[in-house]
């Protein structure tokens, strides 16, 4: 919508960074931004000719910038490029939805609807398919056009996709007769071709549950459904070449494991864990920024860059675990690109830094810095006095205001309610004019709203429904069992009570023996992963050690060191619990009052109203003998009497 544009456009900051872009004064500092701020300058940024590449230290910032560039902009302009998963070794399952995610943002590139693509600095650091082999690989379908179905099955696959009997999921294809299904990876529904001999008679989208023929289509375009593409005979040369020439402690283990897959290379089976041989497929490799980005956006420098440290600190140690286990060589462990080689290639490029705040420690030389008055306004939570009174405050100030709420069928009645509290306001069209003291209401929701005092321009936005996928995780204590999946998040260190501590991934839908059901997966050193399922969340708990999360040692699947742990941690607990015991005991154990010899000299029994004193006479035989007087009346006491007082007395004596 124009709103968004025009009001960035305004602002004497964004003015002056549009004259340092066209001076080639590079790189600028544009403080003072929070995330929707941010947003709203992409969105501004968009406009221009090249798309535009923001790079975030994670995946959830990309994706939340992409969610509110969309809704400005009010068309899907805005890609996630996300960090695939890196398999080294070979596995049993693997998920493909990151790498088709991957694909279909490259797609939209090339085909010219994605104006700003937004990665995580993992993301960035991965090797992905070049222009010209995404270009090569493209299969385009129209309508009333010919294709030879036996070729068009043989690209299919050799693009990566795979044949069924029916399609489900992206990369996916059948044929049944004169009629193939297609699922490409940049759709959300799958394509049904119908042939007339050569010729593809009709053309439309389908609903893969009933089966049912939707919207009808001109053309389409399928990408291709891996990101590596090679031939496969060539690629298991130079895997023959790298084991002939190695001269390590466990050549031969080493060299077994890289003829196994060059094997099944030359028996035209694909292995899963082909990222490993990614140094060998190409001398220089291709990468995101390789699809003409003219614009380069750091969101939050400082975060990227501790990201980048954990990443690579993380990398180099599951490295060195294959090294040692023969699973990897030396030449092969250069999947993840040099964070110093990537940054010189962006150095060319117009470069702008956003953030709160300057912050020193950046060790960046920026040639200019700038700085937005802006203000982040919390999202309306529905209540209309409040609305009411913030619309009243705008509106006394002269700003011109955006309100982003309710449906098309609300918006009339939210205007009306607003309308008779005195508030001049009327539904944004593509052709409004902006003016002064006026609310202007669209549907949609922001993560955020904002203010301009320099221009007076705001928007307030209805809070966004909180989704699966962005829930926010109740607060627990550390140690806390694991109770829901809202608990964890991608990238959180859990520990499973039988492998040790990994790292959380997320939740997977893995098919086996033609049962589809959610996976924990979690991944442990060496880029090995577990699928837990998720019906026994009870054996995942939080990781309670030390919050720096970089420097915790991830654990290995099939090796023995977690269960020594385990076995010290019961025998120290065990050891503890006895010490603990004993000590209580010596507590708990009744000690007599020591008496000065004083005292005891002078000590007394009274038995009723007879008293007896010791006496001691010493005799020759060195025997000493105790004789017993009485210093009073006996009173009546029995003789059994004066011989248990006698023995109780002389028990308290020694």
């Amino acid at each position: 919508m124009q709103f968004f544009t025009a009001t960035m456009e305004q602002l004497s900051a964004y003015q002056e960074l549009m004259r340092a872009r066209q001076e080639g004064v590079t790189p600028v500092s544009f403080t003072g931004v929070s995330q929707i701020h941010k947003a709203h300058l992409l969105a501004a940024l968009s406009q221009t000719s090249a798309p535009v590449l923001v790079i975030t230290a994670d995946e959830a910032e990309a994706r939340r910038l992409c969610d509110d560039v969309n809704t400005m902009l009010e068309e899907t302009a805005a890609w996630v490029f996300p960090a695939k998963e890196v398999i080294l070794t070979p596995v049993e399952g693997i998920t493909t939805a990151y790498e088709h995610a991957r694909i279909g943002a490259l797609a939209a590139l090339q085909n010219g609807q994605c104006k700003v693509v937004a990665a995580s600095i993992e993301a960035l650091l991965q090797p992905t398919l070049s222009p010209e082999q995404l270009r090569e690989h493209t299969i385009l379908l129209q309508r009333d056009g010919t294709a030879d179905l036996s070729e068009l099955t043989r690209k299919l696959t050799d693009c990566g996709y795979v044949r069924g009997d029916s399609v489900s999921g992206q990369g996916q294809f059948s044929v049944r007769g004169d009629i193939v299904d297609i699922f490409p990876v940049q759709l959300s529904a799958p394509v049904r071709l119908e042939f007339w001999d050569d010729t593809i008679d009709t053309m439309h989208y389908f609903d893969p549950e009933t089966q049912r023929r939707t919207d009808p289509l001109d053309e389409v375009l399928v990408p291709p459904a891996r990101e590596t593409l090679c031939d496969p005979a060539e690629l298991a040369k130079k895997i023959r070449m790298l084991g002939k020439s190695l001269r390590i402690r466990r050549a031969d283990l080493v060299r077994e494991k890289l003829y196994a897959d060059a094997d099944h290379l030359e028996a035209g089976m694909i292995p899963v864990h082909l990222d490993k041989y990614a140094p060998l497929l190409w001398e220089q490799p291709p990468m995101l920024y390789d699809y003409g980005m003219e614009i380069v956006c750091w969101s939050e420098y400082g975060a990227i860059v501790e990201s980048q440290r954990g990443l690579m600190a993380q990398y180099q140690e599951d490295c060195k675990l294959l090294l040692e286990e023969g699973s990897l060589c030396r030449g092969l462990e250069g999947y993840y690109q040099d964070p110093a080689e990537t940054a010189a290639k962006l150095d060319k490029r117009f470069q702008v830094y956003c953030s709160n705040f300057l912050q020193g420690g950046e060790h960046v030389e920026f040639q200019k810095l700038l700085s937005v008055q802006a203000v982040q306004n919390a999202p309306w939570g529905g209540e209309l006095r409040q609305l009411t009174e913030d619309l009243q405050e705008y509106s006394s100030q002269g700003y011109c205001t955006m309100l982003c709420a309710g449906s098309e069928k609300t918006l009339p009645i939210l205007q009306q309610d607003l309308q008779e509290s005195g508030i001049r306001c009327e539904l944004a069209e593509p052709d409004s004019v902006w003016r002064a003291g006026v609310v202007y209401l669209r549907t949609g929701s922001l993560s955020g709203g904002f203010a301009y005092p320099e221009t007076k321009t705001a928007l307030i936005t209805q809070g966004r429904a909180l989704h699966a996928g962005t829930r926010r995780r109740k607060q627990h204590r550390r140690g806390e069992e694991i109770r829901t999946l809202a608990d964890i998040v991608p990238g959180d260190l859990v520990v499973h009570a039988l492998h040790g501590i990994g790292r959380f991934l997320g939740i997977r839908k893995l098919e086996l023996e033609g049962v589809t059901k959610d996976y924990i997966t979690i991944q442990y050193a060496g880029k090995e992963n577990l699928y837990v399922p998720v019906t026994q969340l009870d054996m995942v708990t939080k990781y309670i050690g030390p919050r720096e999360d970089s420097n915790v040692k991830l654990s290995r699947l099939s090796s023995p060191e977690w269960q020594k742990t385990r076995s010290n941690v019961r025998r120290a607990v065990k050891d503890m619990a006895d010490e603990l015991l004993a000590l209580y005991a010596k507590r708990e154990r009744p000690r007599a009052l020591p008496l000065s010899r004083t005292v005891r000299n002078s000590m007394t029994l009274r038995l009723g109203s007879l008293m007896w004193k010791r006496k001691i006479s010493w005799h020759a035989s060195t025997r000493s003998s105790t004789t017993w007087s009485r210093n009073a009346l006996w009173n009546g006491c029995s003789a059994a009497t004066w011989a248990s007082g006698k023995q109780r007395w002389l028990s308290v004596r020694q």
